[in-house]
C-alpha cells in the first residue's frame, strides 16, 4: 500500500435554554454553541432518556466517519482475536506505510514507531488501524458491519488507496453515532463480549476530572473540512452521550466540543 492516499485524522430539535452562569462562566445554550456553522449536535441524557438535537435534518444525514470508526475497528479486532488485548504492539513498517508529507509534529511524531491499541487510539494512528483491518479481514469486518449495523455498512472499497472509512463508501449519521455509543456504554452490543467492550471503553478515556470522566474519539477530513467528535461523559449519577460534526474543520470542532462538555458538566 505504498501509494496510500493519506487523510490525516486527528476528530437541537432547536430549543432555547436560559443562559446561566456557573463558577463565573456563561452556560451557552446548545443551539448558540453551533450557531453560524454548518453543524449538528445530538446529546442523549441516559438517566432521563431525553435527547437534545441541534439541526435534526443534518443529524439524520450520513457522512463518512473518518477516525471515529476506530472505535468499531477496535471492538471487532479484540473480539475476533486480531489482538488478544489492548497492549499488543505492532511494529511500524515505513516501507509499507510511508509517511512522506506528514509533519513531524504532535501527534504525527508519534506515528513513526510501534503502537498498540491504546496509543494508536490516543494518537489516531491511521496506518495502525489499516493494518488492524487487514489482519481482521474483509469478510469478518463486513459481517460485523452488517450485523450491528454500523451506518450504511459499506466496506466494499476495503483498503484501497483510500480505505473505506475515510470517505470511500462507509457513512453514518450523527443519530447513529449516538446510538452506537449508547449501546457501548450500556453493554448493549451483543456482538461483543463484556471483556471487549470494557477494554474499548477504557482506551477511549480522554480526561479524568474529580467530578466527571470524558471519553471519545475525533475524526477529521482535512481535505474537505468535515470534523467529528463522538463521546460520552460519566458523572457520579449520570452518563451523557453526545456526537457532533461540523464542516468548518477541527479547530471549530474542538471549540464546540469544549463548550458542550462545559455545558453538560456544569449547567442544568
Amino acid at each position: 500500500m505504498k501509494h496510500f492516499v493519506w487523510f490525516i485524522v486527528i476528530t437541537i430539535c432547536l430549543i432555547h435554554l436560559p443562559i446561566q452562569t456557573v463558577y463565573g462562566q456563561v452556560c451557552t445554550p446548545y443551539h448558540e454553541i453551533v450557531a453560524g456553522y454548518d453543524a449538528t449536535l445530538v446529546i442523549h441524557y441516559l438517566e432521563t432518556d431525553t435527547m437534545v438535537t441541534v439541526n435534526p435534518q443534518r443529524a439524520a444525514e450520513r457522512r463518512p466517519p473518518f477516525s471515529t470508526f476506530k472505535v468499531f475497528n477496535a471492538l471487532v479486532a479484540l473480539e475476533v482475536g486480531t489482538f488478544p488485548d489492548v497492549n499488543t504492539q505492532l511494529p511500524y513498517d515505513p516501507t509499507m506505510y510511508p509517511l512522506e508529507g506528514i509533519p513531524n509534529t504532535y501527534p504525527f511524531d508519534q506515528w513513526r514507531q510501534e503502537q498498540d491499541l491504546r496509543t494508536a487510539m490516543r494518537y489516531s494512528v491511521v496506518w495502525f488501524f489499516i493494518e488492524t483491518a487487514r489482519v481482521t479481514g474483509q469478510a469478518q469486518m463486513q459481517d460485523y458491519l452488517d450485523e450491528l449495523p454500523y451506518g450504511n455498512a459499506d466496506a466494499s472499497a476495503w483498503l484501497a488507496d483510500t480505505p473505506f472509512w475515510l470517505g470511500n463508501g462507509l457513512e453514518i449519521s450523527t443519530y447513529e453515532q449516538v446510538d452506537f455509543l449508547r449501546r457501548l456504554v450500556e453493554d448493549d452490543l451483543p456482538l461483543f463480549s463484556d471483556t471487549t467492550t470494557a477494554a474499548v471503553r477504557e482506551i477511549l478515556i480522554l480526561d479524568e476530572q474529580p467530578d466527571y470522566d470524558l471519553s471519545g474519539k475525533t475524526g477529521t477530513d482535512l481535505s474537505g473540512g468535515l470534523a467529528w467528535f463522538v463521546g460520552y461523559i460519566r458523572q457520579t449519577n449520570s452518563t451523557t452521550v453526545f456526537a457532533l460534526n461540523v464542516e468548518q474543520g477541527q479547530t471549530v470542532r474542538d471549540q464546540i466540543t469544549e463548550a458542550v462538555v462545559h455545558h453538560i458538566t456544569n449547567c442544568k
